[in-house]
């Protein structure tokens, strides 16, 4: 055992019965600092003072650091590390509450999940690049599912809605919602299918009356909207211009016979047909 003094402070070594130095408390210039050897003379472990306040490592026999535990202004960290010195596992706390990440030997983080900025939480899925291809979090109105391309992009997203129900959205490689589904206490299911520049084409519903289908023109106007007929049980069929006027009617009437109707360009002058007397 030896005692003595630097230049920062008190320093105190300790030796093993065979003459290795094994250990060793010092003062650096943040505060104190132990560190420990194997009989081979390799770093085994190590506690000292930094400017954000401690921390802790730990190294294997062959030198390679393990384990470390950080400590900042907003929280601590503990690193696992493989015995290639990289790490493979983090957890830890900041501002926003709890944090942990896995990562593969490469480095990239393949799983993530912690606690978001509005106290909810969140996880994530990437690739062996480090892409995020995947999410599963929480949020004011229940829980959100979102599917990742390799290049980050989000292509299917499902959650839930202020009003309880759910619905699930998926998009083409630009992020542009081509196919919608959602659902309502009160009116029903709602289908959607859009072209690449995200227009509604095809709106598909269905509701206590029965089910219910448009057709979209580019412009956004409904061209053919077919149902249930609002005079009975059956159905109806309506076919609209390019200006949105009705132009022909199909559907059964309330006496449960058929009727089709035809207008002018303008929705005017109707032509009725109907069954034979």
């Amino acid at each position: 055992l030896a005692a003595s003094a630097a230049q920062t402070g008190g320093q105190l070594d300790l030796w093993d019965a065979q003459g290795k130095n094994v250990m060793r408390l010092s003062v650096n210039e943040y505060g104190g600092d132990m560190a420990m050897w194997n009989p081979s003379g390799m770093n085994v472990m190590g506690a000292y003072a930094t400017p954000s306040g401690g921390e802790f490592g730990l190294w294997n026999s062959q030198g390679t650091r393990v384990m470390a535990m950080t400590s900042h202004p907003t929280g601590g960290q503990l690193m696992l590390q493989n015995g290639d010195d990289h790490p493979g596992a983090m957890i830890g706390s900041d501002a926003a509450g709890g944090v942990f990440s896995l990562r593969n030997p490469e480095g990239s983080t393949i799983v993530a999940a912690g606690a978001t900025t509005d106290s909810n939480g969140r996880i994530t899925i990437g690739d062996n690049r480090g892409t995020v291809t995947g999410s599963l979090g929480s949020q004011k109105t229940g829980g959100e599912l979102r599917l990742m391309n390799s290049a980050g992009v989000s292509v299917v997203a499902a959650s839930g809605d202020d009003a309880g129900s759910g619905q699930i959205s998926v998009s083409n490689d630009k992020a542009t919602p081509v196919f919608s589904v959602k659902t309502s206490k009160d009116s029903g299911t709602a289908l959607g299918l859009m072209n690449s520049s995200g227009k509604n084409m095809i709106a598909l519903g269905a509701r206590d009356q029965g089910g219910l289908i448009n057709i979209l023109n580019g412009l956004g106007v409904p061209v053919v909207i077919a149902g249930y007929s609002e005079q009975g049980r059956g159905g109806a069929i309506s076919v609209k211009n390019g200006r949105g006027i009705q132009v022909v009617t199909a559907a059964a009437n309330a006496d449960e016979a058929g009727e089709i109707r035809i207008n002018s360009p303008d929705g005017k002058k109707p032509r009725i047909f109907g069954p034979m007397p």
